[in-house]
Parts: C-alpha cells; sequence; structure tokens
C-alpha cells in the first residue's frame, strides 16, 4: 500500500499534534517506542516535560541533547512492563517494529499507560 505521505513526512505530523497538545498544557509525558536516527523524537521531545525513548538499537546518540530525556536500551515489551504504571503519557508513537503483530503488541501494553485524554499515533505497520 502507498503511503499518503513521504518516508520523514511523519515527523511534521507527529510534531503538528505535539504542539497542539503542548499549547494546551497536555503534553506532560511523550513516549516513543523505536528512535532509529532520532528526527520524530527530536522534534517532540522538547515539547514535553518528560520524554521517553526506547529502541533495541544504541540509538542513545542520536537523542542525547535532549534535556527531559527518559532512556531505555531495550524491548518495547520489557519497558513497558517495568514501567512505573502511575507515570501516564500523553502522546505515544509506535515506530518500533512495523509488523502488525509487534505494532499490536505494543499498543495493547500501551495503552494502559495513556491517560483519559492520551493519544496513541503509529507508524503504518506491514502485515
Amino acid at each position: 500500500m502507498k503511503m499518503p505521505f513521504t518516508k520523514n513526512e511523519h515527523v511534521n505530523i507527529v510534531k503538528a499534534i505535539a504542539v497542539g497538545l503542548n499549547r494546551a498544557g497536555s503534553l506532560n509525558r511523550y513516549l516513543e517506542l523505536g528512535i532509529r536516527k532520532g528526527p520524530c523524537f527530536n522534534a517532540v521531545a522538547p515539547l514535553s516535560k518528560e520524554a521517553y525513548a526506547v529502541d533495541i538499537n544504541d540509538c542513545y546518540k542520536f537523542i542525547k541533547e535532549n534535556k527531559n530525556l527518559f532512556w531505555y536500551h531495550g524491548t518495547t515489551t520489557k519497558f513497558l512492563t517495568n514501567h512505573d504504571k502511575r507515570k501516564k503519557f500523553d502522546l505515544v508513537f509506535i515506530d518500533a517494529n512495523h509488523k502488525h503483530k509487534s505494532s499490536l503488541s505494543d499498543f495493547r501494553q500501551t495503552l494502559p499507560l495513556v491517560n483519559d485524554n492520551g493519544l496513541i499515533l503509529f507508524q503504518p505497520v506491514k502485515n
């Protein structure tokens, strides 16, 4: 399926949503699952009071400039299982494994960690 936007245009979309949440005073905690080289995380993290980055690869060097950063090097499952359930997220971007089964698993584990008015966004998935 051809996506309706270019390879990195998702960064602008996620950032635009984060800007709106920030202006409304509703972006205290941001979570990104899957960082790669960090363009999306680096665009959104400064807008949030706390920004959590999770990746199985060592991507810290791409995102280390963010002062509000909580970095987790490991699987999304381990992070989500061990995360303090009282620290709920206002915005989550699931961009780790782009396979349907993995994205669905990340969604199911993330949903209880999202505030009532929070948002979960996905990078397109592959079957």
